[in-house]
């Protein structure tokens, strides 16, 4: 059975009590599929959004040197 939600996920840059400023929100409907029918234990809507992070979100990194 597929499972379909509307989510919002929060993105927190920086310390924990950021400014909301400092937040970024993301709308979308995620679905996924309950395997509750094939026997093993249902994925929780926590699980199936921490796969589309996973998926999804992507960074780039590189050192930088400081100006003197």
């Amino acid at each position: 059975m597929e499972i379909t939600k509307n989510v919002r996920i929060y993105f927190k840059f920086g310390e924990p009590d950021i400014d909301e400023e400092d937040m970024h929100e993301i709308d979308l409907q995620i679905s996924w599929n309950d395997s509750k029918a094939t026997g093993q234990s249902a994925l929780s809507l926590d699980t199936a959004i921490q796969n589309w992070v996973q998926q999804n979100v992507s960074y780039h990194w590189e050192e930088v040197q400081e100006e003197e």
